[in-house]
């Protein structure tokens, strides 16, 4: 189950539900050298930062080892220094998701079974592109992109 939070973690990370964090008003402060005045609406993009190498090494690229614990099989070292802090799909604090746990467990058992019951195949002839294809203002555009649910042959039915 590690690595499919890891996957889970990645997916959300690169594909977040939301492009904007909540809005916050400035106490008044400097941020990153810049003042900001008191009274000022500030929010964080979490599309940017999640893409951001400051954060993350091969932002745009699929890596589920960067999540897993350093003393899984499949951990990569070259992730040693991403920021999860950067990636907070529930937010934090006191405004963060009071559902986050229950969220992320039915998401695992809820893939886990599909996963293991289904084969899941792309249907041909579509030409789809996340970057060309996919828009996020608010919420996400997205495209039709078709399926097809394969049930995966196991003991006696398998060809």
């Amino acid at each position: 189950m590690k690595y499919l939070h890891a996957c889970l973690q990645e997916t959300f990370r690169i594909h977040q539900n939301t492009s904007d964090g909540l809005p916050r008003m400035s106490p008044g402060a400097i941020v990153d050298g810049k003042y900001i005045r008191r009274g000022v609406i500030c929010q964080i993009s979490h599309f940017a930062a999640a893409r951001n190498p400051r954060y993350f090494a091969d932002p745009l690229e699929y890596r589920p080892q960067r999540w897993l614990p350093s003393d899984h099989p499949e951990y990569d070292l070259k992730y040693q220094n991403d920021d999860p802090k950067a990636f907070l799909p529930f937010n934090q604090g006191p405004r963060m998701c009071p559902g986050s746990a229950i969220a992320w467990a039915q998401t695992k058992l809820y893939l886990a079974k599909v996963l293991w019951t289904f084969d899941i195949e792309a249907v041909p002839g579509q030409d789809i592109s996340f970057d060309r294809d996919f828009y996020i203002y608010t919420m996400w555009n997205k495209p039709q992109f078709w399926v097809k649910f394969v049930p995966v042959a196991r003991g006696e039915d398998r060809p």
